[in-house]
């Protein structure tokens, strides 16, 4: 019998010591920083206007960086046409291309996306992300976001900043590099970030 209530209080104790070790392991547990969207979150300002353009072939896109390192998770778009439109993320300087996705766009003028194979993205870096207007050969219409400022850029949210649209005349995905705007925003690509 003094067997079992040894047995008893070493169990016990053992309970007590493994809900002690839980909630220590609880308090440690970072918080878990929310994911951001530049695109997304500037649209849902009102300060900016979007319009519709007219059917051309282009890679239309924008140079941006993190204030912090973290990780890119989802790539996403939101064009005024049905399509299966090709995302892309680059490294500005090398012109490399990172990550890319293909995405159906079923439903006009809301954003669709999908998940990729985690892109670490380093601190302060220049990336660049893009969408190919040419679906199947025939060129759609892209969306454009201006306020009233005639230079919009930088534009900071988040930890994310943009520096500048940039784009090229192409019906392929190729590296937007035929020129740079500052007063409007092409296409409407976008990702999700997760800050460490």
């Amino acid at each position: 019998m003094k067997n079992f209530r040894t047995y008893l209080s070493v169990l016990a104790l053992a309970a007590l010591m493994t809900l002690i070790s839980c909630s220590k392991d609880d308090d440690k547990t970072a918080a878990v920083k929310p994911s951001e969207n530049i695109m997304t979150t500037l649209l849902q300002e009102t300060t900016w206007t979007q319009n519709t353009a007219a059917a051309v072939s282009w890679e239309l896109g924008y140079v941006f960086s993190t204030s912090s390192a973290g990780k890119i998770t989802k790539l996403s778009c939101k064009m005024p046409e049905p399509g299966s439109y090709t995302v892309s993320l680059w490294d500005q300087s090398t012109k490399a291309l990172l990550r890319q996705k293909t995405l159906e766009q079923s439903t006009p003028d809301k954003f669709v996306e999908a998940g990729i194979d985690e892109f670490l993205v380093e601190k302060d870096k220049k990336y660049v992300i893009s969408i190919n207007t040419v679906v199947g050969g025939s060129a759609k219409k892209f969306f454009t976001i201006s306020n009233t400022n005639v230079n919009i850029f930088p534009i900071a949210r988040g930890s994310i900043l943009v520096q500048s649209s940039v784009y090229k005349a192409v019906a392929t995905p190729k590296f937007p590099d035929g020129g740079a705007e500052t007063g409007r925003m092409y296409g409407f690509s976008d990702f999700t970030f997760i800050p460490d």
